[in-house]
């Protein structure tokens, strides 16, 4: 089991793929499959479902996995305090951890997915709600930007919020339509948009 979560650790926030023999090999499409079950269901993993609307690129339907507790992210490659933490390779992605897990908590009644093109660009965070739909982007950076596949995905599926979630004091407009701010700031206009 250690072997898989360290394996885990090393695909937080990335694509499943099922290519025992390239990422695990001698272990099983079933064997990892039944482990990934086993860490779901003891709320150690999240598998976050693809982003399930018809649009005009090609989408990658596989889950995401992320490690629910950002403990269990740091103490697998023994990282022991902030500095450590601040100066890993992988502090965005355990940033994007703590983000999805706490804005999903704390927008249960939305539903969440993800979304990928073929070509690798992403929103990290899809809402939805009836007929809302949220865009978020988890940015370990006081100052993103936001690219060009980013505007043409929100031009096609016309968002009701776009939030780029950082580690700011305050929120401010990135541009026409995009904000940045802190992830309780995001759930704060989230919960607007069910008034």
């Amino acid at each position: 089991m250690n072997f898989i979560a360290r394996v885990i650790q090393t695909n937080i926030e990335k694509i499943l793929t099922w290519f025992p023999s390239v990422a695990i090999p001698g272990v099983s499409d079933k064997t990892v499959g039944n482990r990934i079950d086993a860490l779901e269901g003891t709320f150690m993993v999240r598998l976050l479902p693809p982003f399930e609307r018809n649009l005009k690129k090609r989408l990658i339907k596989s889950p995401k996995i992320s490690i629910r507790d950002s403990g269990i992210l740091h103490a697998l490659p023994e990282l022991k305090n902030f500095d450590q933490v601040h100066g890993s390779l992988s502090v965005g992605e355990s940033w994007e951890g703590w983000v999805l897990e706490y804005i999903i908590n704390a927008c249960s009644e939305w539903r969440p997915s993800f979304l990928k093109t073929s070509n690798g660009n992403e929103v990290d965070l899809i809402l939805e709600r009836g007929e809302k739909i949220v865009f978020l982007e988890c940015k370990f950076n006081s100052a993103p930007r936001v690219g060009r596949v980013f505007r043409l995905l929100k031009e096609e599926l016309r968002p009701n919020l776009c939030w780029f979630v950082g580690p700011a004091e305050s929120s401010y407009p990135l541009e026409e339509g995009i904000r940045a701010g802190s992830a309780k700031e995001a759930i704060r206009a989230i919960m607007e948009l069910e008034r």
